[in-house]
């Protein structure tokens, strides 16, 4: 009798362990930003490049659903008086994602090349339904004043 009990445990531990061994990976997502600069001030480097500071704002659609704010940095190979320039730069931001739920922190880092720009992201964390939030993926999308970004990512919550 002992014997048919620890047979019966241990087969319940192996029937219990595959639901366990394939827990869902994170979920994918995507969401866009459509938006408008609000804000650029740049200056001229000694090596000829431009630095660059911008806020932008606008709406959130996808995966999100609200409004962002972000604040970005950079350096790009463009003058901004001729429009002299590849148009090759780095950029690197933080922005914010408000929704009805709370709001989403995220860091940003990537290229551009004038006309596009791409690069990876992080969530930060957030608020709300939010807090336990995290994620990482990629973006893409145009440059300029008036524009529209990409982000495709994995998203999960953690306490």
């Amino acid at each position: 009798m002992k014997k048919l009990l620890i047979l019966l445990c241990v087969l319940a531990m192996l029937l219990s362990l595959p639901g366990v061994a394939s827990a869902s990976p994170p979920e994918p997502g995507q969401f866009t930003i459509t938006g408008y600069t609000t804000s650029y001030d740049w200056e001229p480097l000694p090596s000829g490049l431009t630095k660059f500071h911008l806020t932008a704002a606008g709406l959130v659609t996808g995966y999100f659903a609200g409004t962002f704010t972000f604040e970005e940095w950079g350096i790009v190979d463009l003058n901004p008086i001729t429009g002299e320039g590849s148009g090759r730069g780095t950029n690197h931001g933080l922005m914010t994602v408000t929704t009805d739920a709370g709001e989403v922190f995220t860091r940003f880092g990537g290229q551009t090349d004038s006309q596009t720009v791409w690069g990876n992201f992080t969530v930060l964390h957030g608020t709300g339904d939010h807090k336990d939030l995290h994620g990482q993926g990629t973006y893409t999308g145009n440059a300029g004043l008036v524009f529209l970004v990409v982000f495709t990512g994995r998203f999960h919550s953690k306490p």
